[in-house]
């Protein structure tokens, strides 16, 4: 998503210095996290626009894109091993989630057999526009301009 955005954002519509992500999975919540830093100008352009890529990603996502996240994950999962910190993190992580260590054959075979239709059901759980909430730092829109986004006041 972070990519997406930022191409969109930053780079082709030159709205933001700055777009990112953020997602923190938990067992029965979790959160969805997207920041941007721009001049308050184009504050509700780019939540327009930020709206309206998250809301195609489940549609557009391609297998292209599967393949590199598949990539990305296998090296930081080789790399994570290496250090002792990132394995008891990882394992302290599964404990807290899973309730049971996950070996890391384990992980690379699940994320191995994850297709298309798996990551487009669990965008579609995660992005749900009457969920969304909305914390603006700085000079923030009078309450009607969000709402008519909708979010609720």
């Amino acid at each position: 998503a972070s990519s997406r955005l930022n191409l969109a954002i930053r780079e082709r519509l030159g709205l933001a210095y700055s777009v990112g992500t953020f997602l923190l999975p938990l067992k029965n919540t979790g959160l969805f996290m997207l920041s941007a830093g721009l001049s308050h100008s184009n504050q509700l352009k780019v939540l327009e626009y930020s709206l309206k890529e998250m809301e195609k990603i489940p549609e557009t996502i391609r297998e292209e894109e599967l393949a590199a996240v598949r990539q990305q994950l296998k090296i930081a999962a080789v790399m994570g091993n290496e250090r002792i910190t990132s394995l008891a993190s990882g394992a302290g992580r599964d404990l807290l989630y899973l309730d049971r260590y996950v070996e890391p054959e384990e992980m690379l075979e699940k994320m191995n057999a994850l297709t298309l239709d798996d990551i487009r059901a669990y965008l579609k759980t995660i992005w749900q526009r009457e969920k969304l909430s909305i914390s603006v730092v700085g000079k923030p829109e009078k309450r009607e301009k969000y709402e008519a986004f909708g979010f609720k006041a």
